[in-house]
């Protein structure tokens, strides 16, 4: 059984991603690849500035590195800044991605408006190049018009995204065991 690990990468407590990220962990769960959430709230990382070996960057980069390498594919989770992917997220990737290269990922990312759908693009070439990952290209994106209105913060993804969360736990694994047959 495939092994793929979601990555929440944003350190917001109130974290839209990670909600997002948690209701395809629940649903993920029955399917054929097994689930392993990571907060990346739960491993403070130095600055990378390119020093060797990787322990050097402590023991929560060694832990995660080990997660990394461990999984067969990748969910991450980011909020969208500034049209881009947070500094926490990519610095992360820079002292933890050695593990990541041929494997696929996804991404769940969450933003303010509707025009930073394309932030998501960003990551896809980040790994694709920096990584050797392999996309996968269905994005689960939901900005704050696709969360409830009843006074309550996210009380409730409206549609399309419950649909479009479905249909990526349904097909997200169909790609990752392919990709290895």
């Amino acid at each position: 059984m495939k092994k793929v690990l979601l990555v929440s990468t944003s350190l917001s407590e109130g974290s839209r991603s990670r909600k997002i990220l948690n209701i395809i962990k629940q649903k993920m769960e029955s399917s054929t690849v097994s689930v392993e959430l990571v907060d990346l709230r739960d491993y403070e990382l130095p600055f990378c500035d390119g020093r060797h070996p990787l322990s050097s960057y402590g023991e929560n980069a060694v832990k995660l590195d080990e997660k990394i390498k461990n999984a067969d594919a990748y969910i991450f989770g980011m909020a969208v800044y500034c049209y881009s992917i947070s500094g926490v997220f990519k610095n992360f990737i820079d002292i933890c991605c050695g593990g990541m290269s041929n494997k696929p990922f996804g991404i769940v990312a969450a933003s303010g408006g509707t025009m930073s759908y394309m932030a998501v693009e960003d990551l896809q070439k980040i790994l694709s190049f920096e990584v050797r990952s392999i996309p996968y290209p269905q994005v689960v994106f939901a900005a704050n018009e696709h969360w409830g209105k009843d006074g309550k913060r996210d009380e409730g993804l409206l549609a399309p995204i419950p649909e479009r969360i479905d249909d990526f736990v349904e097909s997200f694994p169909k790609f990752v065991n392919g990709l290895s047959s």
